[in-house]
């Protein structure tokens, strides 16, 4: 009710995030058109007005048919309406988000109190180690309003034109690409990805001395985390002592891959008694490839869109010895301003929506005509089949989640037999 007046909204329940198809006040109606995510783009009351947002998403003006300038606002940095003129009026406003009639601005899971910056409630979603200010449970886009949004009410989205260009491309054939995973060593944190992959294929191709049929090692794969500095999963591991150089790559790609999958559950804030079990749940999920099993607040930024892919990317660069040019060959990689504008348009990296797939990227909707619709993973990134654990190969014996360093050595050594014949290895 709406000082006496019955007030309803129409909603479309399909949408990814709830949008407003239809409000009406009493008997006058208003109906809102939108493109793509859940910003509308017009709306009409007895005429179509037309919304005209900013970078962020906040409607600045309210055109006419005609283009004359019916409304102009701007907004302090967490939403209070700070200048109004014109006589147009729209229930949507800062970063195209929904106002009620007490101030307040309707963010799906949450309401946020534009004059303190906060939510009225805590974030259903704990925080990611790996973004401290997240971790405050009512702040609103971890304090960055002039770079984030949080349309869901769960997780800040955004990222400055900086770090995108320094991280992440769009490839018509890859999808979004993350350096960092994709083990560019112009990167810190790539080097590291691809110094990592090269440490495995090595224990993996070289033969440990002496009467062995199998050899142990160690295989982790970190990331440096705010106060913690490396952290992440380790695994000991055995693997068969002597291997072709093909069934060494299919061993190494399968191990990396599970390596991987414990990562992003670790970072997601998943745990459990036994990682391996987790591991082996997780490898079912590849049979399903593309299916969105959890929510994106349950997840944080682990499992994000560009993540598996990139992960893909890495390790057939170590393997075939390919360079940054050759991966943006064959990926087809956007230049910078296109991916930004594919960004801008899409909103769907960095923990927005999830992907469980390593050859399956999810491909952005508005790509503004710089790819053909949909894509198609390159069959260069398919030759190289992983190699799962088990068939007396290799496996995961043990496993563990590490925090600031303490990670053992990674040189391989000789399993005696009789421990082969405990575990029961051909």
């Amino acid at each position: 009710m709406i000082a006496g007046v019955l007030a309803t909204n129409t909603q479309d329940l399909a949408a990814p995030l709830l949008v407003v198809l239809q409000s009406k006040t009493g008997t006058a109606a208003t109906k809102y058109l939108y493109s793509l995510g859940t910003r509308p783009v017009a709306q009409n009351t007895t005429a179509w007005e037309y919304l005209l947002p900013d970078a962020l998403g906040s409607v600045r003006q309210i055109v006419d048919g005609s283009g004359n300038v019916t409304l102009a606002k701007s907004y302090e940095p967490y939403g209070t309406v700070l200048t109004s003129t014109g006589t147009a009026s729209s229930i949507f406003g800062y970063a195209g988000e929904q106002f009620d009639t007490t101030g307040l601005i309707y963010l799906r899971a949450r309401y946020m109190n534009p004059m303190l910056g906060i939510f009225l409630s805590r974030d259903p979603w704990n925080g990611d180690v790996m973004r401290p200010r997240s971790m405050n449970g009512f702040a609103y886009v971890e304090g960055n309003p002039i770079n984030l949004t949080d349309s869901s009410g769960t997780i800040a989205a955004g990222l400055g034109r900086d770090a995108f260009a320094d991280h992440y491309s769009y490839s018509c054939n890859c999808g979004w690409i993350d350096w960092e995973h994709a083990g560019d060593q112009s990167l810190p944190g790539g080097q590291g990805v691809y110094n990592s992959i090269v440490t495995l294929y090595r224990n993996i191709r070289e033969p440990v001395s002496g009467d062995f049929d199998y050899k142990t090692f160690y295989a982790k794969v970190t990331q440096g985390i705010p106060l913690l500095g490396e952290s992440g999963v380790e695994a000991a591991v055995y693997a068969k002592n002597h291997l072709s150089l093909d069934r060494a790559k299919n061993v190494t790609t399968g191990m990396w891959m599970t390596l991987q999958l414990g990562f992003e559950s670790f970072q997601g804030g998943i745990t459990a008694p036994n990682y391996v079990d987790l591991w082996k749940a997780w490898l079912q999920v590849l049979t399903r490839a593309g299916t969105n099993l959890f929510p994106a607040a349950d997840f944080a930024s682990s499992f994000a869109v560009e993540d598996l892919p990139s992960d893909t990317i890495a390790v057939y660069r170590v393997l075939k010895e390919w360079s940054q040019d050759d991966i943006k060959r064959i990926c087809n990689v956007l230049s910078q301003d296109q991916s930004w504008y594919i960004y801008q348009h899409n909103q769907d990296l960095t923990g927005r929506y999830q992907n469980f797939s390593f050859f399956e990227p999810k491909y952005a909707c508005e790509l503004g005509g710089a790819c053909a619709t949909g894509g198609s993973w390159p069959t260069e990134l398919l030759d190289i089949v992983p190699n799962w654990q088990g068939r007396g190969i290799w496996e995961v014996l043990s496993s563990d989640i590490k925090y600031s360093g303490g990670f053992h050595g990674q040189d391989p050594i000789g399993m005696p037999k009789f421990i082969a014949k405990l575990l029961r290895l051909p």
